[in-house]
């Protein structure tokens, strides 16, 4: 079946939770750059008929899922839509699916659950791995052990390996996922619930491990943190930087629905700014190192990792998967501080 074929059956092709997501990096100024896999305006891209000339509108409050999601009807009618960039907005409450991204390295320990499951929809992805639609009961959705997974996490991220980008991600609400349409011929599984039933158990008591550690995390981590790291962000940044980069970040939650992205792309943001500092041989980390007698110790790296810390937890909402989701044995929030510097 065709992704319009399974969300037809599934009732799905004329909700308005289908979307667009850019194929290449776009440019818009100096210093804001959409990137690939950046959710648009699938709204403004239809209205404009795809012109490239308007591709800047097709950011302005881009991905807000409540107001400018369409259909997938609506988008497969237009000729000129790419059929490799259109996505789905999570919200597993009301489309009665789970969306899985299989990474093309996972632990394959785990295919024991996988095997079970009533996939309605599979493909592969751009990078090797795999997309699939399951649907789920009304009853397992509302069941009471699953709640805290249903209720409270975008993205359920398991079945990771040593290997970078490995794993595979249970996409649950407030995320997109984007489709290739590269399908899988599917033999059809009579298991229509225990596949499902035994997965989500095993997932649940993954997460009742992980919060029987947490305590142990949390202080390791405040045992880790630098003195006077608070004090770094005065001294690394002008005031008029500093407003500049709340205002950064007022519009970039303001304009993309995936808060993922949203805190990779502030973090960019403030990374781009410090190094435009020390470029111009001020608010150098030699200087702040003077102030902040504390910081002496550090390398550069080291200082430039705890400012974009620093400045996380100062500037972004936080969220419970900074400290309780773990990536390569990290914190999921200095993962990604980690990652946003290793990109440079």
């Amino acid at each position: 079946m065709t992704l319009y074929e399974v969300a037809k059956e599934l009732q799905l092709a004329d909700e308005k939770i289908w979307g667009l997501t850019t194929l290449n990096d776009v440019k818009l100024n100096k210093k804001f750059i959409y990137r690939a896999k950046t959710p648009i305006r699938a709204d403004l891209a239809l209205e404009y008929n795809y012109n490239e000339q308007k591709i800047k509108e097709w950011f302005k409050g881009c991905s807000n899922p409540k107001k400018q999601q369409v259909t997938l009807t609506q988008l497969l009618n237009n000729p000129q839509t790419p059929q490799n960039a259109i996505n789905i907005h999570a919200d597993v409450k009301k489309s009665k699916v789970l969306l899985f991204d299989f990474e093309k390295n996972y632990d394959t320990t785990w295919n024991r659950f996988f095997a079970n499951l009533p996939f309605k929809y599979l493909e592969y992805s751009k990078n090797g791995g795999k997309h699939a639609i399951v649907p789920i009961s009304d009853e397992l959705l509302n069941k009471k052990e699953y709640q805290e997974l249903f209720k409270e996490k975008a993205i359920y991220k398991f079945a990771t390996t040593s290997t970078k980008h490995s794993g595979v991600e249970l996409i649950l609400n407030n995320h997109f996922l984007t489709f290739t349409q590269n399908e899988i011929n599917l033999t059809p599984n009579t298991n229509n619930e225990q596949g499902i039933v035994e997965l989500l158990d095993r997932l649940v008591k993954n997460i009742k491990i992980k919060k029987i550690k947490q305590k142990l995390d949390t202080e390791k981590l405040k045992a880790n943190k630098p003195k006077d790291i608070e004090s770094l962000a005065k001294y690394a940044f002008s005031p008029k930087q500093q407003q500049e980069i709340k205002q950064q970040i007022y519009s970039l939650y303001a304009n993309i629905g995936d808060t993922s992205t949203v805190e990779y792309k502030a973090l960019e943001f403030m990374y781009e700014q410090y190094k435009d500092n020390l470029d111009h041989g001020f608010y150098h980390f030699e200087k702040i190192k003077t102030i902040v007698q504390p910081l002496n110790k550090l390398s550069q790296n080291e200082t430039i990792f705890w400012l974009l810390v620093n400045l996380a937890e100062k500037n972004l909402k936080p969220r419970d998967k900074w400290y309780h989701h773990k990536i390569k044995n990290m914190i999921y929030l200095h993962y990604i501080v980690k990652s946003c510097l290793e990109k440079d």
